[in-house]
């Protein structure tokens, strides 16, 4: 039986992979904020199948890479294909752009509730 898949904990493992893996990522500021050295993008890539175990199942392969698509939708990696003409799945390179995952939902806020958010704040003024 396949253990349960929580797309965060997978994202927060691929963040930590790539923070290992690379060199140029610095230690957390005083706020709390992982930095990354956005000079060199070619230095804070990795190839994808950098990011799993070699001997790992065929699924676990498919959630690290749905993980990804969250992961780059939320604006923490950006995936590139590394390959020279050809589009195959083992030249995609994966660039760490924020090293700081914040689940969306958590911090997600409907434009109705900011309504109201904003009222509040208008009638404390």
């Amino acid at each position: 039986e396949r253990p349960a898949f929580d797309i965060h904990d997978v994202g927060r493992d691929i963040l930590d992979t790539m923070e290992s893996t690379l060199t140029n990522v610095r230690k957390r500021t005083s706020t709390g904020e992982k930095k990354v050295d956005k000079l060199s993008s070619q230095k804070n890539r990795v190839g994808f199948s950098a990011i799993f175990a070699k001997d790992c199942e065929d699924y676990e392969v498919c959630r690290v890479f749905l993980s990804t698509l969250m992961l780059c939708n939320c604006g923490n990696i950006a995936i590139h294909n590394g390959g020279d003409g050809e589009r195959l799945a083992k030249d995609l390179q994966v660039e760490l752009l924020d090293a700081m995952f914040q689940p969306p939902m958590e911090t997600y806020l409907a434009p109705s509730e900011q309504v109201l958010v904003t009222d509040d704040k208008d009638k404390e003024n």
